[in-house]
């Protein structure tokens, strides 16, 4: 469906650049010939950008939405016991093979839990598969997996503290419009946020590490403030999008060039 959309779009600008210069040929004054072709470069410059401007606000609202759920987990984080939980959010950590943003990690005698955080609205699904998918205004869409995000934050944390301290994943859905189906195994614990802090009190290890070394261990390797730095989830970027926008911006400068050929060729 992308790609007839792309192809079709590609079709629209020759069509366009056509008809404009049979209107310029047909006019015989120069100032209306200089406002088709305003009007032509402004519906070019229009269908080659729209992708663009969609994906910039799409990143925006991904942006602000990843920030309200994250706040959402903050308030439910504030609940737990200081004197035997540290909270830390919101920060990039230094391994020795990647750095990566995390959303929140809670240090514990149990353990670290890593909190990875998604505003998921809507019906989400977990087949046996590990397929995610959503249903929303009655619409269903695919969701990207966040198994390989949870496991990036994974290994830099065991990378910090070491592999023989125990971390748990958490995924965290945070908005009060999703419900949850999880039908297949997960590698990580899948939770709606308000289930967050009584999930990490009642968790069980068979394992008691000192809270204060880890917190160390942390703090030694933390390299920024993520809310200072900016947000860093975006909108993918395939190497089909950007061979589709290359070619537009070929197409397009063609179009303009023949089509600036023939005006001044009519007038000279």
């Amino acid at each position: 469906m992308k790609f007839l959309r792309n192809i079709l779009q590609l079709i629209l600008i020759v069509i366009i650049t056509i008809g404009c210069k049979e209107i310029a040929n047909f006019l015989n004054s120069k100032n209306w010939t200089i406002a088709v072709t305003i009007i032509y470069v402004g519906i070019l410059v229009y269908i080659l950008l729209k992708d663009l401007f969609i994906a910039k606000r799409k990143d925006k609202m991904i942006r602000i939405a990843g920030e309200e759920g994250e706040s959402k987990v903050k308030n439910v984080l504030k609940s737990l016991d200081k004197k035997s939980y540290k909270v830390m959010s919101g920060f990039y950590l230094k391994g020795n093979s990647l750095t990566q943003e995390l959303d929140s990690i809670v240090i514990s005698k149990k353990g670290i839990f890593n909190i990875e955080v998604k505003n998921f609205s809507g019906n989400i699904t977990i087949n046996k598969s590990g397929e995610w998918t959503r249903i929303k205004n009655n619409k269903v869409e695919t969701l990207k997996n966040p198994k390989e995000q949870v496991e990036r934050h994974h290994k830099v944390i065991k990378e910090v503290v070491g592999s023989e301290v125990k971390v748990v994943d958490i995924l965290v859905i945070a908005n009060n419009k999703a419900t949850l189906s999880i039908k297949g195994n997960t590698n990580f614990k899948i939770l709606l946020y308000e289930e967050l802090d009584e999930y990490i009190n009642n968790y069980k290890s068979d394992s008691s590490y000192n809270m204060e070394e880890l917190e160390k261990k942390i703090l030694k390797r933390k390299t920024g403030d993520s809310s200072i730095m900016g947000y860093k989830e975006k909108t993918n970027r395939t190497s089909f999008d950007k061979i589709v926008f290359y070619t537009k911006c070929i197409c397009v400068a063609s179009c303009v060039i023949y089509f600036l050929w023939n005006i001044i060729y009519k007038f000279n």
